[in-house]
């Protein structure tokens, strides 16, 4: 694949900023629906983007979900 690591660094370095976003938002008191609410882009789109695995609200449980395991 033409680029392929710099695609796959441009992918994680979203889901970090991403995750930062969420923990932040989280720490400020907002439930997972606002937070799902708050991120970019329809819930049809990360549906797409993740093959129909992951809705906004599941991306941000398994980011909290992943924290508290910690």
């Amino acid at each position: 694949m033409e680029q392929g690591t710099v695609r796959l660094r441009d992918k994680l370095d979203f889901l970090v900023e991403l995750g930062e976003r969420i923990h932040d938002l989280h720490g400020r008191g907002w439930s997972d629906a606002a937070i799902a609410r708050g991120l970019p882009g329809s819930d049809v789109v990360w549906r797409v983007w993740t093959g129909g695995d992951f809705s906004k609200r599941n991306f941000v449980r398994a980011f909290l979900r992943d924290a508290s395991a910690r």
